[in-house]
C-alpha cells in the first residue's frame, strides 16, 4: 500500500462503501503489530474482518509495549504513540545509496 496513510485511505474508501475489511501487514515485529492493531480497532466493528498477531510470528523483537494476547484477541498498546518502545539493539545502522 505505501505506508499506513496510504492503508488508512484505502481501508476508509473500503468501509464507506460497505465492504468488510482485513487489516494486515506482510508480517513483522512489535513495531508493524502496534501500528496494524491500532488501525484495526479503529476500522468500525461491523467493517473488521480480522487482523494477526505476526510480532508472534517472529523470532527477534524489535520494540516492547505490546499487550499479550488473551483468548484470540490483540489489543492495542495504550502508550503514547504506536505504544511501543523501540530496541533500538535490533536495528542495523542506515545505509545510504551512494
Amino acid at each position: 500500500m505505501g505506508g499506513i496513510t496510504r492503508a488508512r485511505l484505502i481501508r476508509d474508501a473500503a468501509v464507506e462503501m460497505g465492504l468488510a475489511v482485513t487489516v494486515e501487514d506482510t508480517g513483522g515485529a512489535e513495531i508493524g503489530t502496534a501500528a496494524i492493531a491500532h488501525m484495526s480497532l479503529s476500522t468500525p466493528e461491523s467493517a473488521r474482518l480480522h487482523t494477526v498477531d505476526f510480532h508472534n510470528w517472529v523470532t527477534v523483537s524489535n520494540a516492547t509495549g505490546m499487550p499479550a494476547c488473551r483468548d484470540g484477541q490483540m489489543a492495542s498498546p495504550t502508550a503514547p504513540g504506536l505504544g511501543v518502545v523501540p530496541l533500538e539493539q535490533e536495528f542495523s545502522p542506515p545505509t545510504y545509496a551512494t
